[in-house]
């Protein structure tokens, strides 16, 4: 999970779906990078900083690092790019040098509460709770408009203690400051449930769900407790009803990144098909559409891993969908860019039998053939996908 603005969820239904960090867009502008610095300095801070900015938001977060070293070595006073790594390192499970990160930015800004809230997300995630339960303290006490994100932050802290008790207390303080805040619901419920307190929990999860009627973790969490109280019947609804959320998310998630993959933005791309899988693991066409996507990726980075991360997400998609066309067309694809044209043919082979008239696998045939120097077969595979394009048209 990761910023404030798209909160996803995890795969576990009981995970805590608390915001864990934030990156704010006003704090990560470059207004503030020339102060403190030499004037022949600023033009060269002003692009580093942009620079590692933009390649966090592409998701090439190992660049991004080395890159908000170069802004931090310009302007090593700059809290911003101190802040912006941290959050870069979060991303990349490199805790404590976020915390590290998080320290340098509140010893240049002491009241820099978006610092301190993230600073309590990296120890929390190494367990840490009591550590974090002080800096998401801090932040409520800096920043008043964080407290509702920082009490049930510390909330999810206590919890994970078994401090259940105290954790409900937090979520509490949470709702009383947001009443509309589905996430401190859920986690309510979550804690309630820990103490085997099914029906409290269950209102919780309605309320969390009436506020976000898309809350998918939620309605699962929901199924959970009627499961534990031994309510058969209205689990198998709720199931049914999570389902159909799923299964509306999945699309939503698949089409997202079906949009930011025409624009090119494959990372982007490739989050949302991973959020569709994380929904529904069995859902073939994200597995298909997350394999093109990193065999585009994998031909723009020119990075022949990419290659292999994509033969195995369309593997996958094949293994739930023998009759995936596009899927058996894709890995042909991305076999023919490696050089294993005898492999692409062979896949090229299969689309043909389950779409024999489909011109593009007739065409990417004809492409592996002239490949292998096979030129009159090649030329044969290339007229058949013109005469089948002429149809169509």
């Amino acid at each position: 999970m990761g910023f404030l603005n798209r909160i996803l969820g995890k795969k576990k239904v009981e995970a805590e779906n608390a915001p864990e960090y934030h990156k704010s867009s006003s704090e990560r502008t470059s207004s503030n990078i020339a102060q403190s610095i030499e004037t022949e300095n600023a033009a060269k801070a002003v692009t580093a900083y942009e620079k590692a900015f933009n390649l966090d938001k592409l998701g090439k977060y190992e660049e991004a690092v080395q890159a908000w070293d170069i802004a931090i070595k310009l302007n090593p006073r700059n809290s911003t790019s101190w802040f912006n790594k941290g959050n870069t390192l979060n991303e990349i499970k490199r805790y404590d040098e976020a915390i590290l990160a998080y320290d340098e930015a509140i010893w240049l800004n002491p009241m820099y509460a978006s610092s301190w809230f993230n600073k309590g997300y990296a120890y929390k995630s190494l367990k840490k709770y009591d550590e974090a339960i002080k800096c998401f303290d801090e932040a409520m006490m800096l920043n008043p408009p964080y407290a509702a994100m920082a009490w049930t932050s510390k909330g999810n802290a206590l919890n994970d203690q078994c401090k259940h008790d105290e954790a409900i207390k937090a979520h509490d303080k949470s709702i009383e400051i947001d009443p509309q805040f589905a996430i401190a619901w859920n986690n309510k419920g979550i804690a309630l449930k820990a103490q085997s307190k099914y029906d409290e929990a269950i209102k919780c999860f309605d309320e969390a769900i009436r506020l976000d009627p898309k809350y998918a973790d939620a309605q699962h969490n929901k199924v959970n407790a009627f499961d534990a109280r031994g309510r058969k019947t209205e689990a198998n609804a709720a199931s049914t009803k999570a389902g159909e959320t799923d299964l509306t998310l999945v699309k939503d998630w698949n089409n997202k990144g079906l949009a930011l993959h025409a624009q090119s933005k494959y990372d982007e791309a490739i989050k949302c098909f991973d959020e569709a899988i994380r929904l529904d693991p069995k859902d073939a066409g994200a597995w298909t559409h997350k394999g093109f996507a990193l065999d585009c990726q994998g031909f723009v980075l020119n990075r022949q891993g990419k290659y292999d991360e994509a033969i195995k997400c369309l593997d996958e998609a094949i293994r739930l969908d023998p009759k995936d066309t596009e899927a058996w067309n894709n890995k042909g694809f991305v076999l023919n860019r490696q050089g294993k044209y005898d492999e692409a043919i062979k896949c090229y082979d299969e689309a043909i039998k389950l779409d024999p008239k489909d011109d593009l696998t007739w065409s990417n045939k004809g492409e592996a053939l002239e490949n292998l120097g096979k030129y009159d077969e090649a030329e044969a595979a290339y007229t058949k996908g013109r005469e089948f394009k002429r149809t169509m048209v």
